[in-house]
């Protein structure tokens, strides 16, 4: 997947931010080992660590390259099991 940016506004900010999630975790989840896969009609989902180690499932939209996150949380037990058998 080809990554040029992310887009950002109010909106998703602030709900990643009640799932106590910054948008920079988010952008770092992005750049180490992650696991995407489709979900919903034009949406992914994936499973990813930050910087710091944290876990992070995330839902987002790509178009021309920009990323659109839907929506931020700490993963699950069963994802984070997912993510590191890496399937």
């Amino acid at each position: 997947m080809n990554i040029h940016g992310f887009n950002w506004d109010d909106k998703n900010e602030q709900h990643i931010v009640r799932h106590d999630v910054l948008p920079d975790e988010v952008e770092e989840a992005f750049e180490e080992k992650y696991i995407i896969f489709p979900s919903w009609v034009g949406r992914y989902i994936l499973l990813g660590r930050s910087a710091a180690g944290r876990y992070l499932f995330v839902v987002f939209e790509i178009k021309s390259g920009i990323v659109r996150t839907v929506t931020a949380r700490t993963m699950s037990a069963t994802e984070k099991r997912r993510y590191q058998r890496g399937k």
